[in-house]
């Protein structure tokens, strides 16, 4: 068989062998010098059969599983513990390495932006890792990232210290993972105060950089989710931009507070009544459209006085300026998402559906404001006929008063991928409206999911990448016809086979 390593950068080859090296003089230290001997003398076992007849492996596991059946509990605990460290830290080390080598790449800038890049977290709420773990592996992460620019010595120590702590803890959660704690793993990394001053600072050059999620909208793929956990999750990103904004305005109310001049006296005052207005767009809750159109019209008068009193606006006002045109209802916007099956039962049923009452406290809470800038868009599920999309539109309609968010069919299976253009000429033809809502009211942008996991589940990934492939070309052509513009959601991620990678590593 091939040696892979020979495929792999030396760079992170040496990497992994110094992480996982250090990794084991904490092993040697922390569990002692017997469990060291055993977990490594079991890591240079398996290295040797890689590659080796199924019969070989089969033999070596089973004889290497009669010996762990008598250690103590204890001692197997320390074992697979130890293991799944190693395995988290080759996966940061090729993170960090992959990190690197985009910032040492010398790219020529392209002639021509994009509209936006949207980044559509999909994540859903099964992370089993503890947020202890979590937070001190990004610590790791961030000295392997030092390591690949400023040398690895000067920082084994660091290094070191981490994985020691990291034996000490709980890899996993106590409890089982919730909505929520998916909604706070998530906004707590990518609202972060650097990542969002480096969204703001790209708006500046004209490229905008936008999120939404599914997290607490994807009744799909969550049993659990419904019309709570999708406030829970706006809530939460809701609470860190908040937070985001809170700082810059005392920022702003200490520089003020330099000058002394009764001119600025006028200043002063909208300044507390921007910080006291946070104070009514903390929960969101019903109505929240019209409380949001109150604060956004303060700070609209913050801006012009402040700009008139000092004769330029202040850096922290036009990053809260700019945060408030990324963010419109300072929410990271979600999509929700349903079957397409389950979206016609509940138009037939008398009782309400969970999407229903979903999409009933949309309505409430963007009452007054926009409600496509808290929920950018209604994702249907296993779409197969031009109906499934009439469905969604008049779920839409009926429970937001009007079609006041996007219905986004997702083409996901053989059945969807080949029959796309069909369906999109029988909506377009028939129900003129749809096109022209879409004209009207969104930049003549139109969307469209096609899913790669069900295809390559049923039909092989290199024949789904072909199907999609070809689906796209129709599709984009049918949609042009129609004069709209298609934006394309690619449900691509996860496992080779569930479609994730590229092309070349399928």
């Amino acid at each position: 068989m091939e040696n892979t390593s020979d495929k792999i950068s030396k760079q992170l080859q040496e990497l992994v062998s110094w992480s996982v090296g250090t990794l084991g003089e904490a092993i040697k230290v922390e569990y002692g010098k017997s469990t060291y001997k055993k977990i490594e003398d079991l890591r240079q076992k398996m290295k040797e059969i890689r590659g080796k007849d199924s019969e070989v492996v089969l033999q070596k596991l089973g004889k290497e599983l009669t010996k762990m059946e008598k250690y103590s509990d204890s001692e197997v605990h320390r074992i697979c513990y130890s293991f799944s460290l190693m395995l988290e830290l080759i996966n940061r080390c090729e993170s960090a390495y992959r990190s690197h080598r985009l910032e040492v790449k010398n790219l020529s800038p392209s002639m021509t932006k994009p509209d936006g890049i949207i980044f559509v977290l999909t994540a859903h709420p099964t992370e089993a890792r503890s947020p202890e773990f979590l937070e001190l592996f990004e610590q790791v992460t961030n000295i392997l990232k030092r390591s690949l620019k400023e040398g690895k010595e000067h920082l084994r120590e660091g290094l070191y210290h981490a994985l020691m702590i990291s034996l000490k803890i709980s890899l996993a959660r106590s409890s089982k993972p919730t909505v929520a704690d998916e909604a706070n793993n998530i906004y707590s990394f990518i609202l972060r105060e650097d990542i969002l001053t480096s969204v703001i600072k790209l708006s500046k050059s004209n490229l905008n950089i936008s999120f939404r999620t599914w997290v607490g909208g994807d009744k799909d793929g969550h049993p659990g989710v419904d019309e709570k956990t999708m406030l829970e999750s706006l809530n939460i990103s809701r609470k860190l931009l908040i937070s985001f904004i809170e700082k810059r305005l005392r920022l702003v109310k200490k520089t003020t507070q330099m000058l002394h001049h009764k001119t600025c006296l006028k200043l002063e005052a909208e300044i507390d009544r921007s910080i006291h207005s946070l104070d009514t767009i903390k929960i969101i809750r019903e109505h929240d459209g019209v409380r949001m159109t109150q604060f956004k019209n303060q700070i609209k008068k913050l801006l012009l006085e402040y700009t008139k009193s000092i004769s330029v606006l202040a850096p922290e006002l036009e990053q809260v300026e700019r945060l408030l045109w990324t963010f419109p209802a300072l929410v990271v916007p979600l999509e929700v998402r349903e079957d397409s099956e389950v979206v016609a039962a509940a138009l037939k049923a008398e009782e309400e559906y969970p999407i229903e009452k979903m999409l009933r406290v949309l309505s409430e809470i963007s009452y007054g404001f926009e409600a496509k800038w808290y929920v950018r868009g209604f994702v249907l599920s296993m779409v197969e006929s031009a109906q499934d999309i009439l469905n969604g539109v008049k779920l839409a309609k009926k429970t937001l008063n009007g079609y006041k968010i996007p219905v986004v069919p997702l083409f996901e299976n053989e059945k969807a991928l080949t029959s796309a253009t069909e369906i999109l000429e029988n909506i377009f033809s028939k129900n003129k409206s749809i096109a022209k809502h879409h004209k009207t009211n969104w930049g003549s942008k139109y969307e469209i999911m096609v899913g790669y996991s069900d295809s390559s589940k049923e039909n092989g990934v290199l024949p789904s990448r072909l199907m999609v492939s070809n689906a796209l070309k129709k599709i984009e052509a049918v949609l042009k016809a129609n004069e709209l513009i298609p934006v394309f959601f690619h449900g691509s991620g996860g496992s080779i086979e569930r479609g994730g990678g590229s092309l070349k590593e399928q």
